[in-house]
């Protein structure tokens, strides 16, 4: 699993974090339950564990109700997982073909290198046959 997942989960985790802690009262108001320093330990321990959605779900062991309650909000979040993993699956295929691209690149400019090379040794021997007998430097 590369960087840009774990950091998409992190963010899963801790949006559901605060919106499962988080109940709205009303305009403006924001309750949050109290917790145990133990519990929201343990529950960042969970959070670096999980690597998906439904791992993160099987971990926090949410209730019926609390499953209820943030329906829509795990849903966007499988949704978003989707979404990450086709981008990613994506971004591999681009760079892939990126790679093959540059790589036929660099045997583009390695044949041009050898190729000017040989073109400079010819007109070096033509220069210099075609240097008059004077301007030799004699040896």
């Amino acid at each position: 699993m590369n960087l840009l997942d774990s950091r998409a989960a992190e963010k899963v985790a801790r949006l559901f974090l605060f919106r499962s802690c988080s109940v709205l009262l009303g305009p403006g108001v924001l309750e949050v339950p109290r917790v145990s320093q133990r519990s929201l330990a343990n529950r960042k321990e969970i959070f670096v564990k999980a690597k998906t959605v439904e791992e993160l779900l099987v971990h926090l062991d949410l209730s019926q109700e609390e499953r209820e309650r943030h329906a829509e909000l795990i849903q966007e979040c499988l949704e978003r997982e989707k979404k990450l993993l086709l981008f990613q699956g994506q971004s591999e295929e681009g760079l892939k073909i990126l790679g093959g691209c540059l790589q036929t690149i660099g045997t583009t400019l390695e044949e041009v290198h050898r190729s000017l090379q040989r073109i400079n040794d010819r007109l070096g021997e033509v220069y210099l046959r075609r240097m008059p007998a004077s301007k030799l430097s004699k040896a």
